[in-house]
Protein backbone atom coordinates (compact mmCIF):
# COMPACT_ATOMS: atom_id res chain seq x y z
CA UNK A 1 0.00 0.00 0.00
CA UNK A 2 1.24 3.35 -0.62
CA UNK A 3 1.60 6.69 1.65
CA UNK A 4 -1.04 8.89 1.13
CA UNK A 5 -2.16 12.67 2.41
CA UNK A 6 -4.89 12.53 5.23
CA UNK A 7 -7.98 14.29 4.38
CA UNK A 8 -11.70 14.94 5.26
CA UNK A 9 -10.75 14.99 9.16
CA UNK A 10 -8.98 11.55 8.55
CA UNK A 11 -11.55 9.67 6.85
CA UNK A 12 -9.96 10.28 3.60
CA UNK A 13 -6.90 9.60 1.77
CA UNK A 14 -5.72 11.46 -1.08
CA UNK A 15 -2.13 11.14 -3.08
CA UNK A 16 -2.57 15.26 -3.55
CA UNK A 17 -1.54 17.27 -0.90
CA UNK A 18 -4.42 19.32 0.68
CA UNK A 19 -5.01 22.87 0.12
CA UNK A 20 -4.98 25.34 2.31
CA UNK A 21 -4.08 28.58 3.18
CA UNK A 22 -0.80 28.00 4.57
CA UNK A 23 0.79 30.09 7.87
CA UNK A 24 4.43 29.23 7.70
CA UNK A 25 6.49 26.49 6.42
CA UNK A 26 5.13 23.33 7.99
CA UNK A 27 3.40 21.47 5.74
CA UNK A 28 1.33 17.78 6.20
CA UNK A 29 3.29 15.03 5.40
CA UNK A 30 2.13 11.56 3.62
CA UNK A 31 1.20 8.95 6.11
CA UNK A 32 1.73 5.25 5.98
CA UNK A 33 -1.55 2.91 5.17
CA UNK A 34 -3.99 2.37 8.08
CA UNK A 35 -2.37 -0.47 10.24
CA UNK A 36 -4.83 -3.68 10.52
CA UNK A 37 -6.62 -4.90 13.68
CA UNK A 38 -6.35 -8.68 14.03
CA UNK A 39 -9.50 -10.16 13.55
CA UNK A 40 -9.86 -11.99 17.36
CA UNK A 41 -10.22 -8.53 18.30
CA UNK A 42 -13.44 -7.10 18.82
CA UNK A 43 -14.05 -3.76 16.67
CA UNK A 44 -16.51 -1.02 17.61
CA UNK A 45 -19.18 0.42 15.06
CA UNK A 46 -17.05 3.56 14.20
CA UNK A 47 -13.96 1.32 13.31
CA UNK A 48 -15.86 1.08 9.74
CA UNK A 49 -17.74 3.92 9.33
CA UNK A 50 -15.36 6.29 11.90
CA UNK A 51 -18.95 7.51 13.43
CA UNK A 52 -19.69 6.07 16.86
CA UNK A 53 -23.41 5.73 16.05
CA UNK A 54 -23.76 3.56 19.42
CA UNK A 55 -22.24 5.69 21.74
CA UNK A 56 -24.17 8.57 20.36
CA UNK A 57 -27.25 6.74 20.81
CA UNK A 58 -26.21 4.85 23.90
CA UNK A 59 -28.80 6.01 26.94
CA UNK A 60 -25.71 6.42 29.12
CA UNK A 61 -25.03 9.45 27.15
CA UNK A 62 -28.21 10.80 29.42
CA UNK A 63 -27.99 8.76 32.71
CA UNK A 64 -25.28 7.79 34.77
CA UNK A 65 -24.59 3.61 34.40
CA UNK A 66 -24.35 1.82 37.61
CA UNK A 67 -21.58 -0.68 37.01
CA UNK A 68 -20.95 -4.49 38.48
CA UNK A 69 -17.95 -5.17 40.40
CA UNK A 70 -16.64 -7.13 37.26
CA UNK A 71 -17.13 -4.28 35.33
CA UNK A 72 -15.03 -1.87 37.08
CA UNK A 73 -12.44 -4.88 37.28
CA UNK A 74 -12.50 -4.65 33.16
CA UNK A 75 -12.54 -0.68 33.42
CA UNK A 76 -9.16 -0.77 35.31
CA UNK A 77 -7.35 -3.51 33.59
CA UNK A 78 -8.16 -1.17 30.37
CA UNK A 79 -6.66 1.96 32.12
CA UNK A 80 -3.93 -0.12 33.33
CA UNK A 81 -3.05 -1.21 29.22
CA UNK A 82 -3.81 2.36 28.03
CA UNK A 83 -1.02 3.75 30.85
CA UNK A 84 1.43 1.18 29.13
CA UNK A 85 0.72 2.24 25.69
CA UNK A 86 1.03 5.48 26.66
CA UNK A 87 4.65 4.98 28.40
CA UNK A 88 5.43 2.73 25.34
CA UNK A 89 4.78 6.01 22.90
CA UNK A 90 6.55 8.27 25.27
CA UNK A 91 9.83 5.76 25.05
CA UNK A 92 9.49 5.71 21.63
CA UNK A 93 9.65 9.73 21.16
CA UNK A 94 13.20 11.19 20.03
CA UNK A 95 14.52 13.75 17.50
CA UNK A 96 14.31 11.74 13.91
CA UNK A 97 11.60 9.32 15.08
CA UNK A 98 8.61 9.46 12.77
CA UNK A 99 5.06 9.61 13.94
CA UNK A 100 4.54 6.55 11.90
CA UNK A 101 6.98 5.33 13.69
CA UNK A 102 5.14 6.07 17.11
CA UNK A 103 1.95 4.96 15.72
CA UNK A 104 3.50 1.66 14.70
CA UNK A 105 4.78 1.01 18.37
CA UNK A 106 1.39 2.14 20.32
CA UNK A 107 -0.39 -0.19 17.64
CA UNK A 108 1.43 -2.89 18.36
CA UNK A 109 1.80 -2.68 21.95
CA UNK A 110 -2.66 -2.18 21.98
CA UNK A 111 -2.77 -5.46 19.78
CA UNK A 112 -0.50 -7.46 22.35
CA UNK A 113 -2.01 -6.19 25.48
CA UNK A 114 -4.26 -8.71 27.44
CA UNK A 115 -7.27 -7.68 28.93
Amino acid sequence: EQWLYCTKRGRGRSDVMPTFNWTGSLRPDRIGPARKVPDHIPKPDYAVTGYPESEVESRQQRSVAIRTPDQITGIRKACLVGRQVLDAAHAAVKPGVTTDEIDRVVSECCVCAVI
